[in-house]
């Protein structure tokens, strides 16, 4: 296998050159499916919670559920939540 280079995303894309770090929103999503999906109830349900405060209903939580996508997320997050559900489900394709 060959070794990962991770590599500076270019900040001339960004206001202020500074590249954008991931929110509370894109973390909380991230934790929520990725615990979903390996069946960890209390990491589930406390993460759900979380969205619940964020202002998401049981709908909006039950559609991120069977379709990523439709979480209310950025665009870059929304690509770097793909990544990860990719990653979880199948690493041997990342």
């Amino acid at each position: 296998m060959l070794p990962i280079t991770l590599r500076p995303l270019p900040t001339e894309r960004y206001p202020g050159g500074v590249a954008p770090r991931p929110g509370f929103a894109i973390l909380s999503t991230i934790r929520f499916l990725v615990a979903k999906h390996l069946n960890f109830a209390f990491c589930t349900d406390f993460n759900k919670n979380i969205l619940k405060k964020q202002g998401l209903s049981d709908e909006d939580i039950e559609e991120m559920t069977k379709d990523p996508l439709k979480a209310p997320l950025e665009d870059y997050e929304q690509a770097m939540l793909c990544f990860v559900m990719k990653a979880i489900k199948s690493p041997d394709a990342v």
